[in-house]
């Protein structure tokens, strides 16, 4: 039997992919056009994929800290959620 590979809400927020990233941008070339770099340069594509990696992991982090937010907020009842003070 193949083991099961569909996410669970249980396992939480997905870290986006290297493509979502391009798609973001219009695409790989125009992300890579946006920072300045020439895709047929291979200093500029290491510094690209160092850049869409940083991005992936600052997108991870956003996304776990939403969900322990919306966790937090329904754990004390929706008390506290958009406070302006």
């Amino acid at each position: 039997m193949a083991p099961d590979n569909t996410a669970k809400a249980s396992d939480g927020p997905k870290c986006p992919s290297k493509n979502e990233i391009y798609q973001s941008y219009g695409g790989w070339n125009n992300f890579m056009m946006s920072y300045g770099f020439k895709g047929y340069e291979p200093d500029d594509v290491k510094e690209g994929n160092a850049i869409v990696e940083t991005l992936r992991e600052g997108e991870n982090e956003r996304r776990v800290d939403a969900a322990e937010g919306q966790v937090q907020d329904q754990e004390s009842g929706g008390q506290g959620k958009d406070k302006k003070y």
